[in-house]
């Protein structure tokens, strides 16, 4: 946060079955590390009714290196049962710094929108032969 009151907004968001994203929390903390994620995922799983042992998935950005290892860190600690899994919009942004060609877009985004892990792989299979370094 930029201005006279400093400090990092957390934030959660949910989707619901017509792919619709809602607000589920936010957090204003001092800074992002393990212990603000930890009381923030805490809080949310306090208020969403969700165990130590409850299956659900994660998705977050590539955050940079420290950060990600405080939600990664908090998340494992905190939910171990629950699926960390990265954007797809993110995943596709970092590509694209080096792959800049439509195809890998294309091909990225097939894989994306898999459904079975059987097509997954496939469609993985076909883009290394594409492309080794890109997957």
């Amino acid at each position: 946060m930029k201005g006279p009151f400093l400090g990092q907004v957390l934030s959660a968001v949910g989707l619901d079955s017509n792919n619709g994203i809602y607000p589920l929390a936010y957090g204003i903390v001092v800074s992002e590390n393990t212990e603000s994620w930890k009381w923030f995922l805490d809080n949310i799983g306090d208020d969403l009714d969700l165990g130590r042992n409850s299956n659900f998935t994660f998705i977050s950005d590539r955050q940079k290196v420290k950060l990600e290892v405080g939600l990664h860190t908090a998340v494992e600690q905190l939910f171990p049962n629950a699926e960390h899994r990265y954007c797809i919009r993110h995943i596709h942004d970092n590509m694209r710094k080096r792959w800049r060609k439509t195809e890998y877009r294309d091909h990225l985004w097939k894989c994306a929108l898999a459904t079975t892990i059987p097509e997954f792989e496939h469609l993985m299979k076909e883009f290394s032969q594409y492309d080794k370094e890109a997957c």
